[in-house]
């Protein structure tokens, strides 16, 4: 089980948004789930062992994953017209700025976060965040593959991953799971706050 919950202009605390979709859960899992932080400010669920949580946001937007069993890992940023030109060869292999290049100077923001956002929740998921370069990680262009061609070998082998990336208007968003296979079930609601 993998559920996406996305949350677009929300009006409350991220927290209590992320809390309220736990809430949610509680039936599954037969006991209260309480969303909470590990030592390290990462997001956990305490209540049940088995559910994996990651959270996201940025202007505008909220993204929750949940997932049984599985390490996985989410991250959104808002595309628009801003400085990302010196994070270009922080984060991006050579055949990944050789992709970007290849594209027109206006999208190239766009391109770049796309590769940003899949190596970020990938990151996430390996549980090791920035601690490890995002170029060591290669990826291949934007939808031609689940999976990563490489990987550091802290996060194991580059086959067991899988990123996705979401379809949200303005925004750059991916999610990663340790699981080989491509098709892994996400389901986005658009709204948790009702």
């Amino acid at each position: 089980m993998i559920d996406i919950w996305v949350s677009l202009a929300p009006t409350e605390n991220s927290d209590t948004i992320v809390q309220r979709i736990l809430d949610r859960y509680a039936h599954v899992s037969g006991s209260e789930l309480q969303y909470a932080r590990d030592a390290h400010q990462r997001p956990v669920v305490r209540g049940c062992n088995d559910l994996r949580i990651s959270v996201s946001h940025t202007k505008g937007a909220l993204l929750v994953a949940l997932g049984a069993r599985c390490r996985l890992g989410i991250d959104i940023e808002l595309v628009g017209d801003r400085g990302l030109r010196n994070l270009w060869h922080h984060a991006l292999t050579g055949a990944e700025l050789d992709d970007l290049e290849r594209h027109e100077c206006v999208r190239r923001n766009e391109v770049f976060l796309g590769y940003w956002t899949r190596k970020e929740a990938l990151l996430k998921a390996a549980g090791v965040g920035l601690a490890v370069e995002p170029r060591l990680i290669e990826l291949p262009p934007s939808r031609s593959s689940p999976h990563p061609i490489s990987v550091p070998e802290t996060l194991g082998r580059a086959g067991d991953w899988s990123i996705v990336e979401l379809d949200l208007s303005g925004y750059a968003a991916a999610v990663a799971v340790e699981m080989p296979e491509p098709q892994v079930p996400f389901s986005l609601i658009p709204d948790v706050e009702t």
